[in-house]
């Protein structure tokens, strides 16, 4: 993984995913992959939480990312989330 900065690198979101589990990550680091197939991105959080209870926070991150779409996106459009990890934007899956 090529860090670019102290919180943003470019590499395998999956990867990073174990990586924040194995201490190299820090709350607050976004990886994404570079490619244009789909839109693939990690952010690293250090919940004061379980984890049991931290995955239920799911909905509270999905709910961040709709009212940021929606602030910057015409009224109307409709924003979806398909389970586990798919953003849905007028129908489309985001990044494909």
């Amino acid at each position: 993984m090529a860090e670019e900065t102290d919180w943003l690198a470019e590499g395998d979101p999956l990867a990073a995913c174990g990586g924040a589990e194995a201490g190299t990550l820090e709350a607050g680091a976004v990886v994404w992959a570079r490619h244009t197939s789909v839109a693939e991105l990690a952010f690293v959080f250090e919940p004061e939480v379980v984890r049991g209870e931290a995955e239920d926070m799911r909905i509270v991150l999905q709910t961040a990312i709709a009212d940021g779409l929606g602030a910057i996106m015409p009224s109307q459009t409709a924003i979806q989330f398909h389970w586990p990890d798919d953003i849905v934007v007028n129908g489309a899956k985001v990044g494909e």
